[in-house]
């Protein structure tokens, strides 16, 4: 596995060529009894689809990553490329009861399967990508777990596929994206 930065991903031939032509598996990551992660498959720049992985609920937090590994192992197709979100470090400071478990769930799906290359990214990377396509911004983003990782997905597209700087009006964003569905 290499862990890829996003702003080096056009440096990086194999995560290049797996996030326009292979396929991308995007997980957001969750923990919590509440929540279930989130998870979009994209395959050659083109979303195919992207919902919740229903996770059985479990009394411990070990029993609960236990669980989150076997549904992502058995029910995620293997991928040339994970993304993942990547929990900024003063999450932890700010909030270490609910970011410790979180920051354990992403171990685990990282270690779910033989995914070649991980492009981890920070919510304000994807809150910016989100910023530029839903009409009247963040304020109007539908923010559900499976949202969140279409998003990521969608950000690791345009990351790959647009020039830096580039305008709205001129992004790239990958097939099959209905930003209706994202709107409050």
């Amino acid at each position: 596995m290499t862990l890829i930065k996003p702003t080096r991903i056009k440096q990086s031939k194999g995560a290049l060529d797996a996030v326009l032509h292979g396929r991308v598996v995007a997980i957001d990551p969750a923990s919590g009894a509440a929540s279930n992660p989130g998870y979009c498959i994209m395959q050659g720049g083109v979303i195919q689809e992207y919902g919740i992985l229903r996770v059985p609920r479990a009394k411990t937090i070990n029993l609960r990553l236990k669980a989150i590994h076997e549904t992502i192992r058995d029910e995620l197709p293997e991928a040339d490329l994970l993304v993942i979100e990547d929990i900024p470090a003063f999450f932890l400071q700010k909030f270490p009861h609910s970011c410790k478990p979180l920051l354990f769930s992403c171990g685990v799906i990282m270690a779910a399967k033989p995914w070649p290359f991980v492009l981890p990214i920070q919510p304000s990377v994807w809150y910016s990508v989100v910023d530029k396509i839903i009409p009247g911004k963040r304020a109007n983003y539908n923010k559900q777990d499976e949202h969140d990782a279409l998003m990521l997905a969608v950000t690791a597209y345009t990351l790959a596929a647009n020039q830096p700087k580039v305008k709205t009006e001129n992004l790239l964003l990958p097939q099959g994206l209905d930003i209706g569905r994202l709107v409050k």
